[in-house]
């Protein structure tokens, strides 16, 4: 179940997260060098916010207890 959870948060954290980008990228128009770097910066930088939920997502269940009664 939180695989499924983790998939369904990161795409809509990526969705937002592009269209951000791509609004935020198109107020450099005309200046390159900006935007080369913004871009760069853009495309590499989504990585960080979602290393949290990708450890959750892919961390292992605590043992249940054992009632040897």
């Amino acid at each position: 179940m939180r695989k499924i959870l983790g998939s369904i948060g990161l795409l809509a954290f990526l969705a937002a997260y592009i269209v951000v980008a791509a609004i935020l990228g198109e107020k450099l128009e005309g200046k390159k060098f900006l935007s080369i770097l913004f871009y760069l910066i853009a495309g590499i930088g989504w990585a960080l916010p979602l290393k949290p939920l990708l450890q959750w997502m892919h961390a292992k269940d605590a043992p249940l207890p054992k009632n040897d009664i």
